[in-house]
């Protein structure tokens, strides 16, 4: 699964296949899980972020991760972004 670490906190686009896959919708549907960062194992819960909070993160998404800035531009819809609080 895609992620960007920003400031302490764990954003995860989509993949950029253009399809919104199925850990999305679970996530939304049951939004505190445990996730796994390298060895670390933690639980969080999972905020699916939309207006303003959406567009901020979404600047540092794109300025760690420039490819999603194209992935963006070959899309007309909006691309989800979640944020991940630990628990």
């Amino acid at each position: 699964m895609p992620h960007s670490f920003l400031a302490s906190k764990l954003y995860i686009p989509p993949p950029r296949s253009g399809l919104i896959p199925s850990w999305y919708y679970n996530l939304k549907n049951h939004p505190q899980v445990p996730v796994q960062v390298v060895d670390k194992v933690m639980p969080v819960t999972a905020e699916v972020l939309t207006g303003e909070a959406r567009a901020q993160a979404w600047k540092q998404v794109i300025s760690s991760a420039p490819s999603y800035a194209n992935y963006e531009k070959q899309t007309s819809r909006e691309i989800p972004l979640v944020l991940l609080h630990p628990q």
